[in-house]
């Protein structure tokens, strides 16, 4: 992958845990290009990912409660406890899979990650990850 990268901007409900309600929230993240975006709403939960061919996947949630419903194998195979996400504002979570390497972040108001990925673009979903305002 090039190491080219787009600024987007990404709007969804984000849960405000003092109130439960549903409130717009605004988050900026420099990805790389060549993806498809998908929004997928849930009963709880929306998520947005931008899939890239190789079928790597950067992604924003506003699951709160468990983390992305995308990536729950792997959370599972690590034993994350529901509980850790209701009562940390921050979680960092990551490991490698069948599928390639995969990393999740509970940044308060929002979870995001990446699933799938090569380890030649790892090190390009991390700074993508850091990379949120």
């Amino acid at each position: 992958m090039r190491k080219v990268s787009y600024s987007t901007y990404v709007n969804f409900r984000s849960n405000d845990n003092s109130y439960w309600e549903h409130k717009k929230k605004r988050f900026k993240m420099s990805i790389p290009v060549g993806y498809e975006k998908v929004l997928i709403e849930g009963s709880h939960e929306n998520e947005v990912q931008f899939v890239y061919p190789d079928s790597s996947i950067i992604y924003f949630s506003n699951d709160l409660i468990s983390g992305s419903f995308s990536n729950w194998k792997n959370l599972e195979s690590i034993s994350t406890k529901t509980s850790d996400y209701l009562y940390q504002d921050t979680i960092r979570n990551e490991g490698f899979s069948d599928k390639g390497y995969w990393r999740e972040l509970k940044l308060k108001d929002v979870i995001i990650g990446y699933l799938n990925a090569p380890l030649d673009k790892k090190e390009a979903y991390n700074g993508a990850l850091e990379s949120i305002r």
